[in-house]
């Protein structure tokens, strides 16, 4: 299916076609357009979807995408992308790592947000198996450069009940 951003940002400026639906072309419109415009077109075409199943299923080149996804989100789209990169974690936990931050709490990227398994209507078994698997896959991650966002992110996955 051919996947099309919804509408123009200006009366100017011309919709580019998602076809296929890659990196690379997101990360082109948010450098030629700006990361809210982007993510409210993605959001609009339903495409954001198709965005965070990617990063939720671990592919590390959507992952590496979610920074500048994260400058154009509002509530509900910083929510979504928060959640897809806590179920990237286990599965990719050293692309995850890379990109989280360690201060604030505004941003879909802090660790005490994607690190706490922020799922809706979860389960408690659920939750006791996800805190299994980040813990075992984000021990593994041997890079030093992410060090301190690993310590920090261990430090949120040990307060899973």
């Amino acid at each position: 299916m051919l996947l099309f951003l919804s509408a123009a940002l200006t009366a100017t400026s011309a919709t580019i076609p998602l076809t296929p639906l890659t990196p690379p072309i997101v990360q082109a419109e948010i450098r030629g357009h700006g990361a809210k415009p982007v993510v409210d077109r993605l959001f609009k075409t339903e495409a954001w979807w198709q965005v965070t199943r990617n990063i939720g299923a671990g592919k590390a080149e959507w992952i590496a995408l979610a920074p500048d996804l994260a400058e154009g989100t509002d509530a509900a789209t910083s929510e979504t992308l928060g959640i897809s990169l806590a179920e990237a974690l286990p599965k990719s936990p050293h692309a995850v790592l890379a990109v989280l931050e360690l201060g604030g709490d505004a941003s879909p990227l802090v660790v005490g947000k994607v690190c706490s398994a922020p799922f809706l209507e979860d389960t408690a078994r659920h939750q006791l198996r996800y805190k299994a698997k980040a813990l075992h896959a984000v021990s593994a991650v041997a890079d030093a450069h992410l060090s301190t966002v690993k310590t920090a992110c261990l430090d949120e996955l040990a307060k899973i009940r």
